[in-house]
């Protein structure tokens, strides 16, 4: 997996989402949450960062 600093130097965003949702799923979720800002704030209709917090919310809103 990619070391956290070079996740935004990712220019795919495919490859990023993959990365950002491994993140997430080990355990990371404040990191990830501060990575997925800045993504936000360099392309907010990005498609594959709109899937990353849907597949996000989705977990969160699944029965424990």
């Amino acid at each position: 997996m990619q070391a956290a600093g070079d996740i935004l130097e990712i220019q795919s965003s495919a490859e990023r989402f993959a990365a950002l949702k491994a993140m997430y799923f080990s355990g990371r979720r404040d990191a990830t949450a501060d990575f997925i800002a800045t993504w936000e704030a360099e392309a907010p209709t990005d498609p594959f960062l709109r899937y990353l917090r849907g597949c996000i919310a989705r977990h969160q809103l699944a029965p424990g």
